[in-house]
């Protein structure tokens, strides 16, 4: 197996393990329990679709970076981060409470190696 195919494999395996992880607790908590509020605006649904939106961001990234052969991905700074993040917010937290948990127990497409 080539390099790139290995490390392709191993950021794969890497992702649904996390995902797996995710799955359990979002199908074990009910829409209620979805609504309650951590540190508002934040809530667990909102919470949960920040995770799948930056699990999908840092896989693309990983993929990008495997796939040019580099070590590491992009590098982008934290001022970026907060600006996505600020600017995503509002979605989120206007999620269906169950959208974000049905996400992050969908598999995501597996490429092939």
């Amino acid at each position: 197996m080539a390099m790139e195919a290995m490390a392709r494999q191993a950021i794969e395996d890497r992702n649904y393990a996390a995902l797996d992880r995710l799955r359990a607790l979002g199908l074990r908590l009910s829409d209620e329990e979805l609504t309650w509020p951590i540190e508002p605006p934040w809530t667990a649904a909102a919470l949960f679709a920040h995770v799948a939106f930056w699990d999908r961001f840092v896989r693309a990234r990983w993929l990008l970076a495997a796939s040019t052969r580099s070590r590491i991905p992009l590098d982008f700074d934290d001022a970026l981060l907060e600006l996505i993040n600020d600017a995503s917010l509002h979605q989120w937290a206007a999620a269906h409470p169950g959208s974000p948990s049905r996400i992050a127990s969908k598999p995501l497409r597996r490429s092939t190696p």
